[in-house]
């Protein structure tokens, strides 16, 4: 992939563009340097800000461009506690203003040849699939599994992005004025992961829903890469129930929720993009890519092809106990117990990370079940993908 350096603008209204280095370029910023890392050219800057006008020098291949302002408008109205929307590349993948902070880094994080990697559109079954991978990962340990809190276990690369400036401005605010105390998860959550990467031990295990896109180009050849997907219907049902329950989340409901996911519009979409992405890179040797659907009809052999491609041994007692282990019931009773410890604003019973586990939803689709199985079948000829029936399995 050519590599390209990009200008990103960080006001919303205002169009990110490319542009070519340049002596005038230049004479605007204070004190810039650059160097050559590895063949790419790396710029670093010792000045406090990049222009007056904000523009950031970045080696990102992809325009990042602001949702248009009306769109933008409307989703203010869904997610309150956001500064606003963009949209990054051909597939115009959403995401919150806040990753155009982050962007390059993402993309240029150093891949190790020991590294694993799970890299999901949300609630396609990432939980699920990384506590088993995590297990095998540390010589299935189930005990050890059951005394680490699932979001612990793998590195959540872009967790430093979740949620508005304003909103975590606010509730530093709060934390410095002795209102609220200063929960270690949203501590942890302001530091970013292309920071936070850079302590793991080896192997490390690192979770993402971003699309390979928009990860190091590198990652397929270099690391193995886990890559779960799940019907659309469903996995928007989920994404629904996620969004309303955490702070600042959906505020309308389903069906507007539902068209919104048709067009892409919500974070980390469009969802047919993002499978799409890895789907067209299945036959990669360092890609598992594989449906939850296929968890929830045959557990016991999805353990034992995911053991094949992590390369470990396992019994039939470990495939048993994995089994066990990775029951709704279990996980869920497992998040229940560290969700009562919790101080931050992830707590209560509102925001449980398990809701149902199940496949085919319909209560949800009542007024527009046709238009909606209408659609899937029309991307699913587009694009190939054999999406699972939602039919419960």
């Amino acid at each position: 992939m050519k590599t390209t350096t990009t200008l990103v603008k960080i006001a919303v209204g205002i169009p990110t563009r490319l542009s070519i280095l340049s002596p005038g370029f230049f004479a605007n910023l204070d004190r810039l340097f650059y160097h050559w890392l590895e063949g790419r050219l790396e710029l670093k800057r010792t000045c406090r800000s990049v222009c007056a006008d904000n523009w950031i020098l970045a080696m990102f291949p992809f325009e990042i461009t602001p949702v248009e302002k009306s769109k933008n408008e409307e989703l203010l109205t869904y997610f309150l506690k956001e500064d606003g929307f963009v949209t990054i590349g051909p597939q115009k993948f959403c995401m919150n203003q806040h990753y155009a902070d982050y962007a390059e880094n993402f993309y240029n994080i150093e891949v190790k040849k020991d590294d694993v990697w799970i890299v999901t559109y949300p609630r396609s079954g990432t939980t699920w699939t990384h506590e088993m991978m995590w297990i095998m990962m540390h010589g299935m340990d189930f005990e050890k599994a059951k005394s680490v809190w699932h979001g612990d276990k793998f590195l959540f690369l872009e967790r430093s992005v979740l949620g508005s400036k304003k909103q975590k401005a606010k509730r530093m605010e709060e934390i410095k004025n002795g209102n609220v105390e200063l929960d270690e998860k949203f501590k942890n959550m302001q530091i970013p992961g292309h920071e936070l990467i850079k302590q793991l031990e080896t192997p490390r295990c690192i979770k993402t829903h971003l699309p390979l896109s928009l990860l190091p180009p590198n990652l397929l050849d270099t690391a193995k890469v886990v890559y779960v997907a799940r019907n659309p219907k469903d996995c928007a049902v989920s994404n629904y129930y996620h969004n309303k329950g955490t702070p600042g989340g959906f505020e309308a409901e389903f069906e507007q929720y539902w068209k919104l996911f048709q067009d892409g519009l919500l974070m980390f979409g469009p969802h047919t993009e993002h499978v799409k992405d890895a789907w067209e890179r299945r036959d990669h040797p360092n890609l598992f890519f594989f449906f939850y659907e296929d968890l929830k009809k045959d557990l016991p052999g999805m353990t034992r092809k995911m053991a094949k491609f992590l390369e470990k041994n396992i019994s039939d007692d470990d495939v048993k106990a994995m089994v066990n282990h990775l029951s709704f019931d279990n996980m869920k009773s497992i998040e229940d117990g560290f969700m009562k410890k919790s101080t931050g604003p992830f707590r209560g019973p509102r925001y449980g990370h398990f809701r149902q586990g199940k496949s085919g939803y319909k209560e949800e689709f009542k007024n527009i079940g046709k238009a909606a199985d209408k659609w899937v079948e029309k991307i699913t000829k587009a694009t190939g993908i054999p999406f699972p029936s939602t039919s419960d399995n």
